[in-house]
C-alpha cells in the first residue's frame, strides 16, 4: 500500500519549549488513526505540523508523496482545503 501520510522526525519548538519531539507516523490508504494524550502533550501541535499550518524545526511530512516544506502557501492551503481534515474532540 502506498503511503498517503509519512511524517518522521517531526519537531517543533514554542520558543525554547519543545512541543513535538521526533515524531513520526506513516498513514496508508483506507487507514485511520486517533492522536491521544493529556492535555499540554502536543497533540493539536502535531496536527498542525501534519497539515502543514505550522513550520517545522525539524524533521519532514509528505502528503502523497509531496514534501509539505516546499509547497509555497497557496499550494499549502490548496492543499488543506481540497486534500486533508480532521476532526477535534472537545470535552
Amino acid at each position: 500500500m502506498s503511503e498517503i501520510l509519512a511524517a518522521r522526525g517531526v519537531e517543533l519548538r514554542y520558543g525554547s519549549s519543545p512541543a513535538v519531539r521526533k515524531a513520526d507516523i506513516v498513514l496508508r490508504r483506507g487507514e485511520v488513526a486517533a492522536i491521544t494524550g493529556p492535555s499540554g502533550s502536543g497533540k493539536s501541535s502535531l496536527l498542525y505540523c501534519l497539515a502543514g499550518v505550522l513550520p517545522l524545526h525539524g524533521g519532514e511530512v509528505r502528503l502523497e508523496g509531496r514534501k509539505l516544506g516546499d509547497l509555497s502557501d497557496g499550494e499549502l492551503s490548496a492543499l488543506r482545503r481540497d486534500r486533508l481534515g480532521f476532526v477535534f474532540q472537545y470535552g
